[in-house]
């Protein structure tokens, strides 16, 4: 049982230290983009290193190498929809960099995924939590809602023509 609680201990180290240097990402794009480099420049290059960096540990082992090889057209159809969808969502998330947002909101908007993936795992994959974490929606739900009202007013003061018209 100890084994088991150290591997998931890994895990959540492991989560908490790609949510600490993700966070560094955006600061970086701002930077970038105020050279004057397109966003879709942006996320080709950083698609490219991911990839370029991802293929030696997945071909470093015998056993990865085979997995790829048996993957069926169905999985390969899925691994390129979710391709599609992540580089259309990081080419909108360097644009929204680019047209002025903050490195704070867009960071922000993207922590309150969260929800969502739980909604559509839930709608797609028939994943249904256990009632324990059911308790916490109302206040994930309000600290969200709460996020994005302080977003939308800081992007309003940003830049007034994001501001809804009334």
């Amino acid at each position: 049982m100890e084994n088991q609680q150290r591997g998931v201990f890994k895990v959540y180290l492991v989560c908490v230290l790609g949510m600490v240097v993700g966070s560094f990402i955006s600061p970086l794009i701002k930077l970038i983009i105020q050279t004057g480099v397109d966003a879709a420049v942006i996320t080709f290059y950083r698609l490219l290193f991911v990839s370029v960096l991802v293929l030696p540990v997945l071909f470093s082992k015998w056993e990865n190498r085979e997995k790829v090889k048996a993957m069926t057209k169905t999985s390969w159809l899925q691994v390129i929809g979710y391709s599609m969808c992540k580089t259309f969502a990081l080419i909108a998330w360097a644009e929204a960099l680019n047209q002025g947002t903050s490195a704070f909101i867009c960071n922000t908007l993207g922590n309150c995924t969260t929800i969502f993936v739980v909604v559509m795992a839930w709608v797609f994959l028939h994943e249904k939590p256990r009632p324990g974490p059911w308790w916490g929606w109302p206040s994930a739900w309000q600290a969200s809602l709460s996020s994005v009202r302080m977003n939308w007013e800081a992007a309003s003061a940003e830049a007034p023509w994001a501001s809804p018209s009334l």
